[in-house]
């Protein structure tokens, strides 16, 4: 059995740290809106601009953030700390603002961007709470994440229905980490606003079709991650319960969410999403497994069969699945 270890978390951190000190290859989303437009991904993002694109350069950072947490005495502390002083300077994230306030940027990173803006949001916030260095990164981040919250509440109200896809573009897994930074920051109206879209586009969903996952280059599965937001919205386990008897899978379907997804190849950059996939439904199947009625022992299990699978081959490949896989095993192992 897995578990985050202090030798996991050990190289979670090196991990993390080396991509962050990988300024190339990278990996440009960006509108020009005119020659003055071209420029070096340090001086567009000045705060994340490593480890492949945007994205993941913040995963990079939640993930080195949550391993300072658990473990202040890391090898690589000192190392650590000098890299988020620099990431969270006020120079660096006054100059992210200014890049999604250019013309043509209003949805830039949304959704899965702004998905792991709120988590490191989220782990810096509880990290402040005990350490002094975390309370001026939390402060420093807090204009970029207000920025991307008022993004949020004012695209909600227009967004009539849910992306239900197992990559970039999943809604469900926005919701989930906006509620965690809603919650940390006791902000009840934004909370409010998460749960009443949740409920609106996933609240009546039914006779979930799980023999359609995996698609071919998923990193997460839109039934697991939209049961996980619902469990977190409903609440556990009498409101949850009454809509998974509803939502689950019937007859043969279920097993589609169970075994392991075979995996081929190390280096393509998207054929290696599986690698997250496997992950991701760890994560889900291991938090969905007590409150899923008849199918919590399956649940478990397969979570177990996942990680399995999965971790031996956290290291494997090239740089396409380095960059970003090891934040997915710390959802796996310890959310």
């Amino acid at each position: 059995m897995y578990s985050l270890t202090s030798e996991i978390a050990a190289l979670f951190a090196r991990i993390a740290l080396d991509n962050l000190a990988t300024h190339y290859p990278w990996q440009l989303s960006h509108v020009l809106d005119g020659p003055a437009d071209v420029r070096p991904p340090e001086q567009l993002h000045p705060a994340f601009h490593t480890s492949f694109d945007w994205h993941s350069c913040i995963h990079m950072h939640w993930l080195l953030v949550s391993m300072l947490r658990r473990n202040p005495r890391l090898a690589c502390a000192r190392e650590a700390v000098a890299r988020l002083d620099a990431s969270f300077a006020p120079t660096a994230i006054a100059g992210e603002i200014a890049y999604l306030r250019g013309p043509h940027r209003s949805t830039f990173g949304r959704p899965y961007g702004w998905a792991w803006l709120f988590r490191l949001a989220t782990e810096l916030e509880r990290f402040a709470q005990r350490e002094v260095a975390a309370r001026g990164w939390a402060a420093a981040l807090a204009p970029l994440v207000e920025e991307i919250a008022d993004r949020l509440r004012r695209w909600l109200p227009q967004a009539t229905w849910p992306v239900r896809e197992g990559g970039h573009g999943n809604s469900a897994f926005l919701l989930l980490a906006a509620m965690d930074w809603a919650s940390v920051r006791g902000d009840d109206a934004f909370a409010s606003q998460l749960r009443d879209r949740g409920l609106a586009w996933f609240g009546t969903d039914k006779h979930y079709p799980a023999r359609y996952e995996p698609s071919g280059e998923d990193f997460l599965s839109p039934g697991l991650v939209e049961a996980l937001l619902m469990q977190r919205l409903l609440g556990a386990p009498l409101g949850f319960q009454t809509w998974w008897r509803e939502f689950c899978p019937k007859g043969d379907d279920l097993v589609f969410w169970l075994q392991p997804p075979h995996l081929a190849g190390d280096d393509d950059p998207r054929l290696v999403h599986l690698d997250g996939l496997l992950l991701s439904r760890a994560w889900c199947l291991r938090r969905l497994a007590p409150d899923a009625g008849p199918q919590s022992e399956a649940f478990a299990r397969a979570a177990e069969a996942h990680l399995h699978a999965a971790m031996p081959r956290l290291e494997a490949g090239g740089y396409a699945r380095r960059h970003w896989i090891a934040s997915f095993a710390l959802l796996a192992l310890d959310d």
